[in-house]
């Protein structure tokens, strides 16, 4: 190979090299990278975007490190930060920087109301978000927010939204004035408003504490809390004034002061025009299968009418259906663009059970009685009875023992539904009420060891004595012994066919007193007796103050479950006429379970 060959070979391969390595060195490219918006408030975010080639690896500092070839990140610097991109391959790097600016302002980035068109009535939703505020507001009712949130508003009327967002800080709390604020107070006012005599003023408490009084001499001003404290107006006495924040915060009530604020509004529009469903029902949302129920509804502001696809000629109207099983109606009302749609159930079911009689017997027993329940029940697959029973067959009978007033709910159920019928029974604590008995007792007379039968009710001049109401209602019994007698009343049959026997529980209260407080002739006995045993033997003597009236409650727990009689002697005691006086109260009272027994010894 000749020389000049060899030279031209070599040149060749050297201007090849050069060209590889000026190729390699413009190889990476870095198309813009930005950051959208290059500046924003203190809590704002921004978005870094970027696009390389040529490169084998790209990295982004401070913060975000290794990053793809091309991309965005949305970043949130707390201060005003150079981002560096750095893209390099195995040849050389390539730098590109972007700095964002991060101000201390309010930035407002969302407040909107969608949609922006609603019918009256309609809602609509508030949507808002705030950064570098302190508290955000919205008029209309509205007040305090979040920094970012939702609210359903309804549309009555077109309405302008106004959000106030508001920097601020804190000055003095109102708890601590006259007290350990007060220096901070007088120090903030005569910086902001430049009042020199302020510094030497006195601080005191006005209008019930809803007001602050600073006054040296002849100059003043107050501080007035408005009613819902939220806000506090300063009033100087050369006639300026200004606003600051109240905020109860930790039971505290503070003060601030407003250092930026911010302020967007968005308008909701009310169409008037809209159709409107005034109502839409139906009489019996429950029925039996063939059977009707009409449907009935008023429409405004409608071109057009329809339920369930079929139009309807009248905007006030009604319409019998008889449909087969459950279904949702549909009333649609429309005028061209707008429209306004309702529904309204019927339920569908077969025949519902039948509840034929359901009673209790007696209806109103004594505490620890029994009262029978009946019932008949047809088309139910299950019958139940509570309180306390459960399942029971779909027709019987129950005896039932109570201590309180009860209502018995029976209930019979199939595939359709269920229904349900009430049986009470009424608890009293009377177990025999001598009183009320007194004309089914047998009254009579003994006189002089002759017996007298004595009519209920008979008149006081009866020879042999008598036994009457002493009033209209029938609560007072009035007994009248006569010559040297006694008058007694047996209530052992009365008491034998009521099916009454003593219980552990009964207690016989007794009261009686003087006919006539004036009289000074009765001087009487009277004895309760059950069987031949005495209960108690009480003197009624006029002419004595301590023995014109006397009361006792009797245990009858010694006696439980004996079926003996109970007399009442009313004896004159030697006395002749005149000796007339009333039963206020004799009854057996029988006391619950869980209560707690008399001591009667």
């Amino acid at each position: 190979m000749s020389y000049k060959i060899v030279v031209v070979i070599v040149l060749l391969g050297l201007i090849g090299l050069m060209a590889s390595e000026s190729l390699a060195q413009e190889s990476i490219k870095i198309r813009p990278f930005r950051a959208d918006p290059s500046a924003i408030c203190a809590g704002q975010g921004t978005i870094l975007s970027w696009d390389v080639s040529g490169a084998t690896k790209v990295t982004i500092e401070p913060d975000i490190h290794s990053v793809g070839l091309n991309g965005s990140i949305e970043v949130f610097p707390r201060n005003n930060t150079t981002y560096e991109l750095t893209a390099s391959n195995n040849d050389r790097d390539a730098v590109a920087k972007v700095k964002v600016v991060v101000k201390d302002c309010i930035a407002i980035e969302k407040f909107l109301v969608e949609p922006q068109k609603v019918c009256k009535g309609s809602n609509a939703t508030l949507q808002w978000k705030v950064v570098g505020a302190s508290n955000v507001t919205i008029d209309h009712g509205i007040g305090e927010v979040p920094p970012a949130g939702v609210r359903e508003v309804t549309g009555n009327e077109s309405t302008t939204y106004n959000l106030t967002a508001i920097n601020s800080t804190y000055v003095f709390s109102w708890d601590e004035i006259p007290g350990k604020d007060n220096e901070r107070l007088l120090e903030f006012l005569a910086g902001k408003f430049d009042i020199d005599w302020i510094k030497t003023a006195t601080l005191e408490k006005i209008d019930i504490g809803k007001a602050i009084k600073i006054y040296a001499g002849n100059n003043s001003l107050t501080l007035k809390l408005n009613d819902i404290k939220n806000g506090v107006i300063l009033e100087i006495q050369d006639g300026r004034t200004y606003k600051f924040i109240a905020k109860i915060e930790t039971d505290k009530l503070n003060i601030y002061n407003s250092t930026k604020n911010s302020t967007a509004n968005s308008t909701l529009a009310v169409d008037l025009s809209c159709p409107k469903i005034i109502s839409f029902e139906v009489d019996h949302p429950n029925i039996i299968k063939s059977s009707k129920a009409t449907l009935k509804w008023n429409v405004t502001n409608a071109e057009n009418v329809s339920i369930d696809g079929i139009r309807e000629e009248n905007h006030t109207g009604s319409r019998v259906v008889t449909p087969n099983s459950t279904i949702v109606y549909t009333l649609n009302a429309s005028n061209g663009t707008n429209f306004a749609i309702s529904e309204t159930l019927v339920n569908v079911r077969n025949k519902f059970p039948e509840i034929e009689d359901f009673t209790a017997s007696p209806s109103s027993i004594v505490r620890g009685t029994g009262s029978m329940l009946s019932w008949n029940t047809t088309g139910a697959d299950r019958v139940s009875i509570n309180p306390d029973i459960g399942e029971v067959a779909s027709c019987g009978s129950r005896r039932v023992t109570v201590e309180r007033d009860t209502r018995y709910i029976l209930m019979a159920g199939n595939a359709s539904g269920e229904v349900t019928k009430i049986a009470p029974v009424n608890v009293t604590n009377i177990a025999y009420d001598f009183v009320a008995r007194a004309p089914y007792a047998e009254w009579h007379a003994e006189i002089d060891g002759q017996e007298y039968r004595v009519k209920f009710p008979s008149p006081v001049t009866s020879t042999n004595g008598y036994a009457r109401y002493f009033d209209d209602t029938h609560s007072i019994l009035e007994i009248g012994p006569r010559r040297g007698g006694k008058i007694i009343g047996d209530f052992t049959g009365d008491m034998t066919n009521s099916g009454y026997f003593i219980d552990p529980r009964d207690t016989l209260n007794f009261s009686a007193e003087l006919s006539d407080w004036t009289s000074l002739l009765t001087n009487v006995i009277i004895t309760p007796m059950l069987g031949a045993n005495s209960l108690g033997s009480y003197n009624i003597y006029a002419p004595s103050l301590d023995l014109r009236e006397t009361k006792d409650q009797i245990s009858l727990r010694d006696d439980a479950h004996r079926n003996r009689g109970i007399y009442l002697i009313v004896d004159c005691n030697g006395y002749d006429w005149g000796d007339n006086i009333n039963i206020n109260e004799m009854k057996i009272v029988r006391e619950s379970r869980d209560a707690k027994p008399i001591d009667l010894f």
